[in-house]
């Protein structure tokens, strides 16, 4: 299996702003602590109201980005050398042999919105996201070694030129993953016949 992770991030944001959403009067306070008591408000209300829709997805939206967002896309991927396996045999079946390696990528979740103070709630409810669903991310999609790291302030690189922000705050998700390759099935062999013939020197 070839490790999707930009799959298993957007599921867990998926999962888990619907979870921030419904239980706001436990959450805001708690992520949002160090923020004016009329700022938690304001994220109290625009998260209450069930028409303000967040969309979480795999890559950038191809048109006009016109609300809160995540765009979750792959940094950079390399192999690990000092975790491969030995010839990177990992099992074998009666029929096959199955190889593995360990690779690190970095996973880019790109955050838009409407002003900088949108960009930074958003950014803060995403590492938020990231660490409550670390587990999951483990056990389900097979992320280990996570490490979150946040990015600045920074021009959204829109190439259509029609985005309503044209700015944007970073997080990446480095983590660790295994990827697995399994052979053709080899033929066993049914029958087998040999000839043997005497000879003198």
């Amino acid at each position: 299996m070839i490790n999707l992770g930009e799959k298993g991030i957007v599921n867990v944001f998926n999962e888990g702003l619907p979870l921030f959403r419904g239980n706001l009067a436990v959450f805001v306070p708690d992520i949002y602590e160090a923020e004016t008591a009329a700022n938690q408000q304001e994220i109290l209300a625009w998260w209450g109201n069930p028409n303000n829709q967040v969309v979480a997805q795999v890559g950038y939206t191809k048109g006009p980005v016109q609300g809160l967002q995540y765009a979750v896309t792959i940094g950079s991927e390399s192999q690990v050398a000092s975790r491969r396996f030995v010839g990177n045999f990992m099992s074998e079946t009666s029929t096959n042999m199955t190889y593995s390696s360990t690779f690190e990528s970095n996973y880019i979740i790109g955050v838009l919105g409407p002003n900088q103070n949108w960009l930074l709630w958003s950014q803060m409810l995403a590492k938020w996201v990231l660490l409550y669903y670390t587990q999951t991310l483990e056990t389900s999609y097979g992320l280990f070694n996570q490490r979150i790291s946040l990015g600045p302030l920074q021009p959204y690189p829109d190439s259509m030129g029609d985005s309503v922000f044209p700015f944007m705050r970073t997080l990446t998700l480095t983590a660790q993953h295994e990827d697995s390759w399994t052979s053709l099935p080899v033929q066993a062999i049914k029958t087998a016949s040999m000839t043997t013939s005497n000879s003198t020197s």
